[in-house]
């Protein structure tokens, strides 16, 4: 459903869309499991119109800064994980 929502969604809407994605993530990153899979699908379907945007870069640095962060806390939570089972 998603795939095939965003694969339909006029160009012209697909930033505004990825903008509105990553307030949301920002807002609130715990849902980043429901909301991911719409960047992605998003990201996927419209590489051509994006790369086309000059001002790509700056408008996805927050969503990346994002993910940055996320991504930076993995290997502290897979120490503790495996210091959990350990135990």
């Amino acid at each position: 459903m998603i795939s095939t929502t965003v694969r339909l969604l006029p160009p012209h809407l697909v930033l505004s869309l990825l903008d509105s994605l990553a307030k949301r993530l920002e807002k609130r990153p715990q849902r980043a499991a429901d909301l991911a899979p719409w960047v992605r699908a998003v990201l996927e379907h419209h590489a051509a119109y994006l790369m086309s945007q000059p001002s790509l870069p700056q408008r996805l640095s927050g969503l990346y800064q994002l993910a940055t962060r996320r991504v930076a806390t993995l290997p502290r939570l897979l120490s503790l994980s495996g210091r959990l089972d350990l135990m």
